[in-house]
């Protein structure tokens, strides 16, 4: 029954790309950091108040008598009335982005433009994906394998754990909501891209070593976590700027499933390298940070060679063109939508 659960939960993580998809249909290039930015810090605002709610409302059951089972319970409960309110919000309240011509049956002109389009950005698009690969195992492995550590080599419990998680969250929603699109808008999609691989790379392979300095190792925690932010805004703007109009939704869901990919891979590799660290490398806990540190930090190295490679050639003009043209259907009145599909990816995250 758990299985089969988590297979229609997954099922459902399908609508992260639907909502990046409705924002590249309303943006221009230029604006579009912005907004998958705000879908970002939904994220994180629901990465911060899911944990306080759900310890909140498993304290209110165990003072009221509630055993283990109850107070596990009402959590998931919680977490299910928060989907189901997501989806009646979406479901009333979100609109078709895309003309009524366009959202029927593809023509094979239009089927065969999105796959030159595909071809045509090939290897771009499977270097972003892979990027997107490894910065969400690297984020994996953090999340499967920090409890343990902490406990350890600190005896702090779940409560210091959800504690840290929740500053976490605020964090990712600041940085989401205020200084992603700066950030991207000076650097570009390419660097911040590679910036946030290698945020995410160095500093978890610094968790383990800083273990012994607190203050050095938060410094760390909240680099790794910061790079994470970055990615995850910089990395889908990247791949959508390789897909047409049209192909819009199909390459943002190929990026949400290599990292749910990722999210199946990473806790079963990083618990076996977690619990073997010491025959495989000769460091206590090490070696799944290394190996997620490492690969993330290396999958960002070709996303700037590709900017380099493209520089005033085809890619470049094609963002050109695409700058000031909007997809869908604009009388929806923009922001309108955007605030809707954020209201919506709130709730299903919490």
């Amino acid at each position: 029954m758990i299985l089969v659960a988590r297979a229609a939960s997954g099922l459902t993580g399908g609508s992260i790309s639907v909502a990046q998809a409705v924002v590249a249909d309303c943006t221009t290039v230029e604006e579009r950091p912005k907004y998958l930015g705000l879908i970002g810090a939904c994220i994180g605002i629901a990465f911060t108040f899911g944990p306080g709610i759900g310890a909140g409302a498993a304290a209110i059951v165990e003072a009221a008598g509630g055993g283990v089972q109850e107070q596990y319970s009402i959590v998931f409960y919680i977490a299910a009335a928060f989907g189901a309110l997501g989806f009646v919000y979406a479901w009333r309240n979100l609109e078709e982005t895309r003309g009524a011509a366009e959202v029927g049956e593809e023509t094979k002109e239009e089927k065969k433009k999105e796959d030159g389009d595909f071809k045509k950005y090939l290897v771009p698009i499977i270097l972003t994906l892979n990027a997107m690969f490894w910065s969400n195992y690297a984020f994996t492995v953090m999340q499967s394998t920090y409890g343990v550590l902490i406990f350890e080599e600190w005896g702090w419990s779940t409560t210091a754990l959800g504690t840290i998680l929740v500053v976490s969250g605020l964090e990712i929603a600041v940085l989401q909501g205020k200084l992603i699109k700066p950030i991207v808008g000076r650097t570009g999609k390419h660097v911040s891209s590679f910036l946030s691989c290698l945020l995410l790379g160095l500093f978890l392979l610094a968790l383990p070593l800083t273990i012994d300095w607190k203050p050095l190792h938060f410094l760390a925690f909240a680099l790794h976590v910061g790079g994470f932010s970055l990615g995850q805004t910089a990395l889908p703007a990247l791949l959508s700027r390789f897909a047409s109009k049209e192909g819009q939704g199909k390459a943002l869901g190929l990026g949400q499933a290599v990292q749910a990919a990722s999210r199946v891979v990473a806790p079963v590799a990083s618990g076996y390298l977690f619990d073997n660290s010491m025959d495989i490398v000769g460091v206590k806990y090490l070696a799944p940070y290394l190996v997620g540190g490492v690969m993330c930090a290396m999958a960002g190295v070709p996303l700037v060679c590709t900017m380099v490679a493209n520089r005033g050639g085809e890619a470049e003009k094609g963002e050109k063109g695409e700058k000031g043209e909007k997809g869908g259907d604009i009388e929806l009145g923009e922001l309108g939508v955007k605030q809707e599909v954020a209201v919506a990816v709130t709730g299903a995250q919490i």
